[in-house]
């Protein structure tokens, strides 16, 4: 068999890198019987910054700078590996400083940043970040698209739920179907963020539905919550045997949730009743 030169090491560690096997990434990385180059270093610390472990990442990265492989690191290397420090420390004034002073930045640099604003929950700063890669024709990879799809599915239940309690049903319903339509998978709190809608809007035949789609369309089943939801829009529609019927073939067992949630649709007064 060919021996392997350190370009045939990178490409199977990164290979495995691209389809999620960390650990097979690495035990190759710690197989590699020549000497690990800054590239192969650099590929490993950016397996951490995707997996957002940003105590491992840099412990690797000192790893690095103290091994025998003698490996000094490059530009992007230490870019990286600030900025995630930075983050990690809570100091976001100056990570936003030192990226805007790198004057040739690299794709792992602006994933740093990205990761580093989902982190601290501010998804706004992210999209935007992700706005000026594509205004500078910087190639995203599947780091970039993941932490963008997070932020928008995070933005878009923000939403719902605000037009929910401002009983702007449709306009939040509206906003769910956009975020299917994007490709975005709906988490609980999605499911949560338009059973809301429809309850504050009084949309029961529309509340049916999406309660249906949980695991019709979306293959999950509901939880304690959205049962919560669903009895709180029938009680409040006056339709409590329709809501007593929910709570009698619950697939998941009854809590103190569900029996307050029935128990205030009793005290609601309705002409149905």
């Amino acid at each position: 068999m060919e021996v392997m030169d350190e370009f045939s090491w990178n490409s199977i560690i990164s290979g495995y890198m691209q389809w999620g096997q960390v650990e097979k990434a690495w035990e190759l990385f710690e197989e590699m019987p020549i000497r690990r180059n800054v590239i192969c270093w650099t590929a490993m610390i950016n397996v951490y910054g995707k997996e957002r472990d940003f105590v491992e990442m840099l412990s690797f990265f000192r790893q690095m700078l103290v091994s025998a492989d003698d490996v000094q690191p490059n530009s992007v290397t230490m870019v990286t590996a600030l900025i995630y420090m930075y983050f990690k420390c809570g100091d976001l004034e100056k990570a936003q400083r030192f990226f805007d002073g790198v004057s040739c930045r690299k794709l792992p640099s602006w994933n740093a940043m990205i990761t580093g604003y989902v982190q601290r929950g501010l998804l706004e700063k992210e999209i935007d970040l992700y706005r000026r890669t594509k205004a500078l024709l910087v190639k995203p990879n599947e780091i970039t698209l993941v932490n963008v799809l997070s932020a928008c599915a995070s933005l878009g239940n923000a939403m719902m739920l605000g037009m929910a309690y401002n009983g702007d049903g449709r306009d939040a319903i509206a906003v769910f179907s956009q975020i299917e339509s994007c490709g975005l998978k709906p988490i609980d709190a999605t499911f949560i963020g338009v059973l809301s809608a429809c309850n504050h809007s009084g949309l029961v035949e529309e509340g049916e539905v999406q309660f249906s789609c949980i695991y019709d369309k979306h293959g999950s089943p509901p939880n304690i919550e959205h049962y919560a939801c669903m009895v709180d829009l029938l009680g409040r529609a006056g339709h409590l045997e329709e809501a007593y019927e929910l709570v009698q073939n619950m697939v998941i067992p009854t809590d103190s949730i569900i029996w307050g949630a029935l128990l205030s649709a009793c005290l609601i007064p309705s002409e149905s009743q």
